[in-house]
């Protein structure tokens, strides 16, 4: 297979090239820049493509962006002095298949990775589409600061109705590591979980992530938490990034439950989400602990209309009212949802409420989380379409 090294002012070893060929058993080409490998985009096909570490950055996005779309059988890999998490994320969003440290070794297992991917990728159309979107999904992240308050319900119910009523493509993730009921609140049997995606986590693509989803009635794809809870301990933030942003390029919409806590993993995956759902409920304790998720969005910089809202159990006949939550939050509540016996029998029997009729007034709320999100997801891509004609 060939291997195509682009790298500018400073060129890649030459007995790294020359190890290469010999022990991978590959066609190895240099280029010069980045401006040159454009001009030969359309002689690239099955074949990996190695930009090194002194090519400018946002430029290495737009070439890999563009090489995605148009030859989805080849796969691209980037090099950097020095990895973070944001590099990592834009890259993997951008069309990379892996971000790797400018090291010898690393580079050569990227290499091999990267190679396997682009041997099995299917041949046919339909299977393209499969690995390639137009545009990358949207993610939705459920997130309390509490257990107990509905935040596993609304996920669920959101991700079924998002792919019921509309077809919408829709992958659920319960990255609720120790304690994830997503297959409880589904029904679904655990016969393949995030466990099954560790031991090759690193090489991870939309193929092996489709292979590992598990199928619900409504149409809804699912990533079930492992019942083993120590089957998931050495997940890396960029392992969770590496998942998210997968999916991402598998669905229009990516829907996510989380643990209760702020743990490293549930920050990566805040960071990775385009928008939040902070669910809270009418006492005490979780509107306290619910402020203080809200400072602390703040403390990371986060733009606030990236968060929404959810009040549950809103018509609890208790000493606080919806209003005066908002008033101690100084936050809109975007979602109010009534409380509902319907909702412990759902449970109990893996039957999510938007599974069943739509008329009852819990269905009713939690089809306006449901209207929300399609409705926000709808207006970032008209603003996205905006910024795409407007002149630079």
């Amino acid at each position: 297979m060939k291997t195509i090294f682009i790298n500018e002012k400073k060129g890649f070893d030459q007995s790294f090239l020359d190890d290469l060929k010999k022990k991978k058993d590959l066609e190895v080409t240099t280029i010069a820049s980045l401006a040159e490998a454009q001009e030969k985009a359309g002689q690239f096909s099955n074949c990996i493509l190695v930009i090194g570490p002194s090519c400018d950055v946002e430029e290495s996005m737009l070439f890999a962006e563009t090489l995605t779309q148009t030859d989805p059988n080849s796969g691209s890999i980037l090099v950097s002095q020095k990895l973070s998490t944001n590099l990592l994320k834009s890259a993997l969003r951008a069309g990379f298949r892996d971000v790797v440290e400018d090291q010898r070794e690393d580079i050569m297992e990227a290499v091999d990775r990267v190679r396997k991917v682009v041997e099995s990728i299917p041949q046919s159309e339909k299977d393209k589409n499969v690995q390639i979107e137009n545009k990358p999904g949207k993610v939705f992240t459920f997130f309390s600061t509490k257990g107990g308050v509905g935040k596993t319900v609304f996920s669920a119910n959101t991700a079924v109705g998002l792919a019921k009523q509309d077809n919408k493509k829709t992958i659920l993730l319960d990255l609720d590591h120790h304690f994830g009921d997503i297959g409880v609140m589904l029904g679904l049997e655990p016969d393949k979980t995030i466990a099954d995606l560790i031991p090759a986590i690193d090489r991870l693509d939309v193929e092996m992530l489709n292979g590992l989803l598990s199928q619900h009635e409504s149409g809804l794809k699912v990533l079930l938490a492992s019942t083993k809870h120590d089957a998931t301990q050495q997940i890396s933030n960029s392992q969770i990034i590496s998942l998210i942003e997968n999916a991402r390029r598998a669905a229009e919409f990516v829907i996510i439950d989380t643990p209760a806590t702020f743990t490293e993993n549930t920050l990566a995956i805040l960071d990775s989400s385009d928008y939040i759902f902070l669910i809270t409920t009418l006492d005490v304790p979780s509107v306290k602990n619910t402020q203080i998720a809200l400072q602390t969005f703040k403390l990371l910089g986060y733009q606030m209309d990236k968060v929404k809202l959810v009040l549950n159990r809103a018509d609890s006949k208790v000493s606080l009212l919806p209003a005066e939550v908002e008033r101690h939050l100084s936050f809109k509540v975007s979602v109010q949802i009534p409380s509902a016996l319907a909702v412990f029998r759902s449970v109990n029997e893996g039957a999510p409420l938007l599974m069943e009729s739509q008329s009852s007034p819990i269905s009713k709320a939690l089809n306006e989380i449901v209207a929300l999100t399609k409705r926000i997801a709808s207006q970032a891509d008209a603003v996205r379409r905006k910024s795409e004609v407007l002149p630079k």
